[in-house]
């Protein structure tokens, strides 16, 4: 069962109740396919359905290389027939969009689009039912931070959220030691500091995070499998926002057992179900792409 776990756990697609062969599920397999059900349902609705496309493929070979096995088969049969009907809904859906990529000259068409303002995707996406308002401590030095965010190919809008939810956007180093971003493995002299000093902090902090990701990228810590055996991929100017709720897990050394989309302590005032006394990171993150934007 763990390996057809592994296989669905990376599909966008929702299990159907069609029988295949004459092998029966336990109650416990039924139990684990539901849980799997809501997992790979809210997956799809970030997922572009090319990708989806590919997991069918994928799907196929499984299939071709476990016909013998009877339970197998069973289990990948549900999902390829989702898949399908994934496709399929999402072409009565988007016809233009059938059309656009038929092509190789609107195919990159496509591509450019997307490319142009992935942030504005975020924004027309997630930010519904954010209350648009942003700290002025947080972005009056927004072009400072930003600068050194472009030499170093991560987030402004990441920096400043982790600024905000650390330090408040406080300009000094709190009397703990763990500076602005409150990590433990380095020590800053408590105090006011300088837009120089704050520039060797924030690199430092890039290069943390930048160590976490490539750790999680590696499975050097075997937690991929638990969320879906995809990287995370931030840069500058691009990144989704499974990556972002992704960053804060290892940021925070958060359980396993979280799911990305619910957990408060990332996505906290980004909807009315996850309502709270502060932002956290999605929220203020979209927050400021939403100031920078306007």
């Amino acid at each position: 069962m763990r390996k057809i776990i592994a296989c669905i756990l990376v599909s966008s697609i929702i299990l159907t109740s069609s029988s295949y062969a004459t092998y029966s599920p336990t109650q416990e397999e039924n139990i684990k396919l539901q849980t799997i059900q809501t997992k790979i349902d809210s997956i799809y609705k970030n997922k572009w359905v090319e990708r989806i496309e590919i997991l069918k493929n994928q799907i196929n070979k499984y299939i071709e290389t476990n016909r013998e096995n009877e339970r197998t088969i069973y289990f990948l049969r549900i999902i390829k027939n989702s898949l399908v009907a994934y496709i399929e809904k999402d072409k009565k859906e988007h016809p233009q969009k059938a059309v656009k990529i038929k092509t190789p000259e609107k195919k990159v068409s496509l591509a450019k689009a997307i490319k142009i303002n992935p942030k504005q995707n975020l924004i027309d996406t997630y930010g519904k039912e954010i209350s648009w308002e942003i700290t002025n401590a947080c972005i009056k030095n927004y072009d400072f931070i930003d600068a050194i965010a472009k030499e170093q190919d991560f987030p402004t809008e990441l920096i400043i959220a982790m600024w905000k939810k650390e330090h408040n956007c406080n300009l000094d180093n709190p009397p703990n030691w763990w500076w602005a971003f409150q990590i433990t493995s380095r020590y800053y002299n408590p105090g006011k500091i300088s837009l120089e000093e704050f520039k060797s902090e924030i690199i430092d902090f890039i290069n943390f995070s930048k160590n976490k990701i490539n750790y999680y990228n590696k499975d050097s810590w075997k937690f991929k499998k638990y969320f879906w055996d995809e990287n995370i991929k931030i840069s500058h100017d691009n990144f989704s926002i499974r990556d972002l709720r992704l960053y804060w897990l290892l940021y925070n050394w958060i359980r396993k057992s979280a799911d990305l989309e619910t957990f408060t302590f990332a996505n906290a005032n980004l909807n009315s179900d996850l309502k709270s006394n502060s932002d956290w990171i999605v929220t203020s993150v979209l927050k400021v792409i939403k100031w920078k934007l306007k």
